[in-house]
C-alpha cells in the first residue's frame, strides 16, 4: 500500500533502540553509531595582493590608430568626447556642404557638445557609424579640461599675459587662487 505525499519521518518510538536511544541511534548489527567522516580543515584564503595607490594610466593609442580608438582613450581619462566632421580626401567637409565655414571642425551629432560622453559602448557605437569622424573634446568643469586661446591670452606682452596667467592659475587651482574677476567672472567651476 503506497501513500501519497512526502516520505514520513519515523516516530521516535519506532526507531531502533526505542525513544531513549541517543541520536545518532545505534544501528542493529553495528558496534558504534554511524558518524559522518571528519573532513580536513580548509586552508586559509590567500592574502590578496596590495592595491596600488597610483592609478594605472591607460595605454595611449598609436599615432596611426583610428580616431575612435583615441576617443576611447580620452574617455578612459574621464574626458567627455563626441564625433566631429572630418575632411574628405577631396578637401571638403564630410557634412556635404560645399560652402562649409568650419570644414572638418564641427560636431557630427544632433546636439553637438551636449552629446559628449565617456561611456565606452556609446563611443564605440558613434565611431562605428562614423568611422572617419574626428574627436571633439568637451571642455570645462564637466571634463575637467579647460581650453585657453593662446593668441588672445599668452602671445602678447603686457597686461593680457598677466590676465592669462591669473586665469590659468585659477582654473588649475581654484582653492589656492582667487577669481581673477572681470572679464573672467563669468567662468564657473
Amino acid at each position: 500500500m503506497s501513500q501519497n505525499g512526502p516520505p514520513r519521518l519515523p516516530d521516535p518510538d519506532e526507531r531502533p533502540g526505542g525513544p531513549e536511544a541517543p541520536f545518532p541511534f545505534q544501528v542493529p548489527g553495528r558496534e558504534a553509531p554511524w558518524r559522518p567522516p571528519q573532513l580536513a580543515p580548509l586552508p586559509p584564503p590567500p592574502v590578496p595582493a596590495p592595491v596600488p595607490e597610483v592609478p594605472v594610466a591607460p595605454v595611449a593609442p598609436a599615432d596611426d590608430d583610428p580616431p575612435g580608438r583615441w576617443a576611447q582613450a580620452y574617455a578612459g581619462l574621464g574626458w567627455l568626447v563626441f564625433p566631429v566632421h572630418s575632411l574628405h580626401p577631396s578637401g571638403r567637409c564630410t557634412c556635404g556642404r560645399l560652402d562649409c565655414p568650419d570644414a572638418g571642425k564641427h560636431p557630427w551629432t544632433e546636439h553637438g557638445l551636449h552629446d559628449a560622453t565617456a561611456v565606452p559602448w556609446r563611443i564605440q557605437g558613434e565611431w562605428q557609424r562614423k568611422p572617419g569622424a574626428n574627436v571633439g573634446l568637451r571642455t570645462g568643469p564637466e571634463s575637467g579640461v579647460f581650453a585657453v586661446d593662446a593668441n588672445a591670452m599668452f602671445s602678447r606682452p603686457g597686461p593680457r599675459l598677466v590676465d592669462g596667467v591669473e586665469l590659468l592659475a585659477y582654473l588649475l587651482h581654484p582653492s589656492e587662487y582667487s577669481d581673477p574677476g572681470s572679464p573672467w567672472s563669468r567662468i564657473r567651476l
